[in-house]
């Protein structure tokens, strides 16, 4: 099973806690992106998967980050037992809205990733642990 899209965006509210990340092409920092897009703050609070079938016909749509050539897109919630970390961003260049298949296939990509960061972070605390002691 696969999702097809054109672009893939990891977004992270605290992008200090993954420093290692930081240099992936595909992971950016923003320091609130809520703050900055409607439409990334609806996918954080309401912690569910948001897709817009064609960004041109959304006003807020201005002020994300996404490639200029975006037409559909979807946001999928990261989150932990901590809380939000941030979203998943997907988005096609052509009028090709995503489906529930591919949103609920989405959501499990998200687990993953939400799990890839927390073992991660889990690793980053053990090499500071032993970089302390010695």
């Amino acid at each position: 099973l696969v999702v097809p899209f054109h672009h893939v965006r990891v977004i992270l509210q605290n992008m200090a806690e993954y420093e290692l990340l930081s240099s992936h092409e595909l992971v950016t920092y923003h320091d609130e992106p809520p703050e900055r897009n409607m439409i990334y703050r609806s996918v954080m609070q309401m912690n569910q998967p948001i897709v817009v079938e064609d960004v041109h016909r959304v006003p807020s749509w201005a002020n994300s980050s996404s490639p200029e050539n975006t037409r559909s897109w979807m946001g999928v919630p990261l989150s932990n037992q901590h809380g939000m970390m941030g979203l998943l961003s997907l988005s096609r260049q052509t009028f090709s809205p995503f489906t529930n298949n591919e949103k609920e296939l989405a959501q499990v990509y998200a687990r993953y990733i939400t799990t890839l960061f927390a073992n991660l972070a889990l690793r980053m605390e053990k090499r500071r642990i032993l970089q302390k002691k010695y």
